[in-house]
């Protein structure tokens, strides 16, 4: 499996100082709150991906399951998990239009599990990379379904930081300019390019199978 959602959380929390030594013993550790923050915004850079660039989505989808045939039985079957991930939502009546990639996907938070802080070397668990993954998985797939959500949503998020700005500034929170949308995906995209240059990794061609998949979940 590919590590696109450790690698996002990972070098967000480094490029912070991630982790840093706490405690009498000067254990090097990361802030669960710090972390779970980081989540979130791994998911909702997912969630730009499927929404504004599904070339992209297909092509790191197409990586992640390269060792699956997606003309037979084996394939995953990626509208299914789409569709039960947009049923759930609904269930849950929320205003996608309002509620960022993260409230409503809900992804794993490491605070309602562990209450202390996290060693350093918790990216190298298996587990938590099983973790990451499957919540960046979801959140390509919700960016996909859900392309006006996202984008509306963002829109929204970017008026309330204009109208709270004040705020901000008075808090003295040194609050920068946010990206316009058009930005943020080429920002989203900046991400996959580095980790590329650094993994050398390329992208296999994307499947018809999956290209038609990823049309019948856009509605195309």
């Amino acid at each position: 499996m590919a590590l696109f959602g450790t690698y996002y959380t990972s070098n967000m929390l480094a490029h912070m100082k991630w982790p840093r030594k706490k405690g009498v013993l000067g254990k090097e550790v990361y802030e669960i709150f710090i972390v779970d923050q980081t989540i979130n915004q791994m998911v909702d850079w997912a969630a730009s991906i499927g929404s504004g660039m599904p070339r992209l989505a297909a092509e790191l989808l197409a990586y992640n399951y390269r060792d699956r045939n997606w003309s037979s039985d084996d394939a995953p079957n990626i509208k299914l998990f789409a569709d039960e991930t947009s049923k759930s939502l609904h269930e849950k009546r929320l205003d996608l239009d309002h509620a960022a990639p993260h409230e409503a996907l809900e992804p794993f938070q490491f605070a309602k599990h562990f209450k202390t802080n996290l060693p350093s070397n918790i990216f190298e668990n298996e587990h938590t990379r099983s973790v990451l993954e499957t919540a960046f998985i979801t959140a390509l797939l919700y960016g996909l379904s859900n392309p006006k959500h996202y984008e509306n949503w963002y829109k929204n998020y970017l008026k309330e930081f204009e109208n709270n700005r004040e705020t901000y500034e008075k808090a003295g929170l040194g609050v920068s300019e946010l990206p316009s949308l058009k930005e943020s995906y080429a920002n989203a995209k900046e991400i996959i390019d580095l980790y590329q240059a650094e993994t050398g990794i390329s992208f296999p061609p994307i499947p018809e199978e999956l290209k038609q998949m990823i049309k019948k979940i856009r509605n195309e």
